[in-house]
C-alpha cells in the first residue's frame, strides 16, 4: 500500500505551498526532518485524519515559500523522485548557496528519514540520495 501525505507549507512572508510525499507505511520522521531543514513552518499535514501542525515560519535569506530546494533520490525501479524543501535554510546549503550539502547534519537527517520509506507515484521505494540544488524561479 502506498501512502499519500500532503502538508501545506506557510513562509514567514505569508505565503503557502502544498507538498506531497509517497511513503508506503506513512510520514513517520520525514516531517520533522524536513521542517528542520526549511525556513517554512509546517501548517498542516494529513494522510489520513487532519491533523494541525502550526507555522512557525522563520525570517531568512531563503524565507520565501517561493524559493525551493529540490532532493533528488534514487528509486529501486531505477527512476528519480524529488523531495522539496520550501524556503530552505541557509544551512543545507554549500558555500555557494545553491548546491545542498549532503553531509549537513539536518539533511544526514532526512536522508536517513527519506531512504527506505519514501516512494515514487508508483511505489518503488527510495534507495538512494543523488543531489540537491536550490531550483531557480522555484518549483510551478
Amino acid at each position: 500500500m502506498t501512502f499519500a501525505t500532503s502538508t501545506v507549507w506557510k513562509d514567514a512572508r505569508g505565503y503557502s505551498r502544498i507538498g506531497l510525499i509517497y511513503t508506503p507505511t506513512g510520514i513517520g520522521g520525514i516531517l520533522p526532518a524536513l521542517e528542520a531543514c526549511s525556513n517554512a513552518g509546517a501548517l498542516v499535514c494529513w494522510e489520513g485524519p487532519l491533523t494541525v501542525i502550526g507555522a512557525a515560519p522563520a525570517a531568512a535569506l531563503y524565507e520565501s515559500g517561493l524559493q525551493v530546494a529540490g532532493l533528488t533520490y534514487i528509486c529501486a525501479d531505477g527512476t528519480d523522485v524529488m523531495l522539496l524543501i520550501f524556503a530552505p535554510i541557509l544551512a543545507v546549503f554549500m558555500a555557494d548557496g545553491a548546491t545542498i550539502d549532503a553531509t549537513n547534519a539536518l539533511i544526514v537527517a532526512l536522508n536517513a528519514a527519506v531512504i527506505g520509506h519514501m516512494t515514487n507515484a508508483s511505489g518503488s521505494l527510495v534507495i538512494a540520495y543523488a543531489s540537491g540544488r536550490l531550483i531557480p524561479g522555484g518549483a510551478k
